[in-house]
């Protein structure tokens, strides 16, 4: 007997990939951000262009999740508002009066 040509779709695996993949996109931003701050103490110049896109983008994912996926997501979630609030102030303490 020959294995069907389309295998039965795993719900729970495809919940674990979507999780592991908000996983991956909360630490790269964390990582982004915290190379703009580290640029920023540097006093060099930083871009950020693109950084709200991504960060809806993660927003969208951790709301597909299911609700225990979602609360494992948290914490980096949490990390994550804190690296960028700092990079927020900093970024006003630069700013041109």
């Amino acid at each position: 007997m020959e294995p069907p040509l389309f295998p039965g779709f795993d719900a729970e695996r495809a919940e674990a990939n979507a999780r592991l993949a908000a996983e991956a996109l909360a630490d790269g931003l964390a990582r982004m951000v915290q190379i703009a701050h580290a640029l920023l103490r540097s006093e060099r110049r930083i871009d950020l262009a693109g950084l709200d896109k991504l960060i809806g983008l993660l927003s969208a994912r951790a709301l597909d999740l299911r609700a225990d996926h979602g609360r494992l997501l948290k914490p980096r979630l949490l990390g994550l508002l804190g690296d960028v609030h700092l990079l927020s102030i900093d970024l006003a303490d630069e700013a041109p009066d």
